[in-house]
């Protein structure tokens, strides 16, 4: 497997933005490649199929996302190919 795509095996704390001035939802990403993220969501809740995900708590590290796959609480995401959003 190409060392871009290679996914990483986490246990991570995350947020997601999903804008328009609502509050950060909880999640945590359980794996993450060059390309997507796997996450778990702290409880049920409608998302945009596009959404920023908040890496560190300060917010500072995200990625904007496409949900690819939406299985109760676990979704799965593809980075947006423009380059990571960083406050």
């Amino acid at each position: 497997m190409p060392d871009r795509l290679r996914k990483v095996q986490l246990h991570l704390p995350a947020r997601i933005d999903c804008g328009r001035g609502s509050r950060p939802l909880h999640c945590i990403v359980s794996d993450m490649s060059e390309t997507g993220a796997r996450m778990t969501l702290a409880k049920d809740t409608r998302l945009p199929d596009e959404f920023v995900l908040m890496l560190t708590a300060d917010g500072r590290r995200r990625r904007r996302c496409r949900v690819v796959l939406r299985d109760h609480l676990e979704i799965s995401v593809r980075f947006l190919r423009d380059k990571p959003v960083d406050k």
